[in-house]
């Protein structure tokens, strides 16, 4: 369908729909009539409980599924390239997971067998830094300008803001 919106500045009756008209504007629009998706797409995702290595995924329930797939994967991917599995509960643990990296997840509803409802996502988070295991474990900050100005490599927070000084 095609819909055309039109105003004009300073009328009291409505502007023509085609032809020029003074001080107003046309706007043209294309309307698609689709049928509803019989599935519908989980919303409210979040992620809770994140440790170095897993993270409680949970989300909304729009229908009466309750089959899950969710896709996961660092950096920027969109569904159906990244790992998937197939869920049956909610929330969901995802377990090993690497440290100190930023992860993308995306859920969708499976209805039956043929049947998912579109990807609902990402949601965006980063695992906490991971323990250090091998000691004697030592850092100097030679060449690391970032120390001095106040802007620290992931997993290192500045306990005490305004000591760190420049040793140029």
């Amino acid at each position: 369908y095609r819909m055309r919106v039109r105003s004009q500045y300073g009328s009291t009756v409505s502007p023509p729909s085609c032809g020029e008209v003074n001080y107003g504007t046309t706007i043209d629009f294309t309307l698609t009539i689709a049928t509803p998706p019989t599935c519908l797409s989980p919303s409210a995702i979040t992620g809770t409980s994140i440790t170095s290595t897993s993270a409680i995924l949970a989300w909304t329930e729009n229908g009466t599924a309750t089959d899950w797939e969710i896709q996961y994967g660092t950096g920027n991917f969109v569904p159906t390239t990244g790992p998937s599995i197939a869920v049956t509960t909610n929330p969901h643990t995802l377990t090993n997971l690497q440290p100190s990296s930023t992860y993308r997840f995306y859920v969708r509803s499976r209805c039956s067998a043929i049947d998912s409802s579109y990807w609902a996502g990402p949601f965006v988070f980063t695992t906490q830094c991971g323990p250090i295991s091998a000691f004697p474990w030592t850092e100097n900050f030679d060449n690391m300008t970032t120390v001095a100005t106040g802007v620290f490599p992931l997993c290192w927070v500045d306990e005490n803001p305004g000591v760190w000084a420049s040793t140029n």
